[in-house]
């Protein structure tokens, strides 16, 4: 037996016996190297954003990128065609002028740096439950110039919600599935007061969309959002991806497997909103 695969073996045993142990040693692990890109990602990623890593076009254009994503691929990043379906909700959202972001489910921080590079002035609070993703996410905010402005914090709480949510609060939460517990306003009521861009997890709950949009149908305007094909895609951003060869700009649009949806909900307590 290879060195490797003994290392492998012992890796899965850990897993399934000791998984707290084994996340503790794996987070471990990675803050002690440097990460890479495989030469396929980084032959791509260098070919999207010559010199430097940066995202190249959508509502975070600029902003500058580290070589690793968190949950989602990299590349659609770098593009700016990642989640694209939420760009003009994401322009909307900015448009309203909010003063404090609640991101849950930062990863490492594609939404909370991009907004405050877009917003001036806009506080952050970054939640994360994975210690590998909380300091990929400051070193995102260092490299951008915005670290000052955001605060990273483990796990979301309805009793964190409370005390953070103000007037204009906008909350991005991408939760993996917490959503329907987390965003309850019965727990936390200044949830009617904030603006909402959820992630919809319905794997197991095909009810979710309309059980959140029943739930807050008194104090928001609420829109879905359903995914989209990215067949079409490529015409958006035909400029960023004529660098790539035929043959990679697939693999540089696609950032999931499965079709997801999100609402976008926008509170009719923010000032002067007209929501409703």
């Amino acid at each position: 037996m290879s060195r490797w695969r003994g290392f492998s073996r012992l890796g899965e045993r850990l897993r399934g016996r000791t998984p707290a142990l084994y996340l503790a040693l794996r987070n471990l692990s990675r803050l002690a190297r440097q990460e890479t890109l495989d030469p396929t990602w980084g032959r791509i990623a260098a070919a999207l954003s010559p010199g430097e890593l940066a995202v190249q076009a959508g509502p975070f254009a600029g902003m500058r990128y580290l070589p690793f994503a968190g949950g989602s691929g990299l590349l659609p990043k770098l593009v700016g065609s990642y989640e694209m379906e939420l760009h003009a909700a994401v322009a909307e959202s900015m448009a309203r002028r909010p003063v404090r972001l609640i991101n849950v489910g930062a990863a490492e921080g594609y939404y909370a740096v991009g907004y405050a590079l877009r917003v001036p002035a806009l506080e952050v609070h970054a939640f994360d439950v994975d210690v590998l993703a909380r300091q990929r996410l400051r070193e995102l905010g260092r490299l951008n110039g915005v670290a000052g402005r955001i605060h990273c914090h483990r796990e979301c709480d309805h009793r964190q919600l409370e005390d953070l949510i103000v007037a204009r609060t906008l909350i991005v939460c991408d939760c993996e599935g917490c959503e329907d517990r987390l965003l309850d306003a019965r727990l936390a009521p200044r949830l009617a007061q904030a603006d909402l861009m959820v992630e919809l997890h319905v794997e197991g709950r095909p009810a979710l969309a309309a059980a959140l949009r029943a739930r807050f149908a008194a104090t928001h305007s609420t829109t879905q959002v359903p995914m989209t094909s990215r067949d079409a895609v490529g015409a958006a951003f035909a400029g960023v991806l004529s660098r790539l060869a035929p043959e990679d700009r697939g693999l540089a649009l696609y950032e999931r497997d499965a079709p997801t949806a999100w609402l976008w909900l926008r509170s009719a307590a923010w000032p002067g909103s007209g929501a409703r």
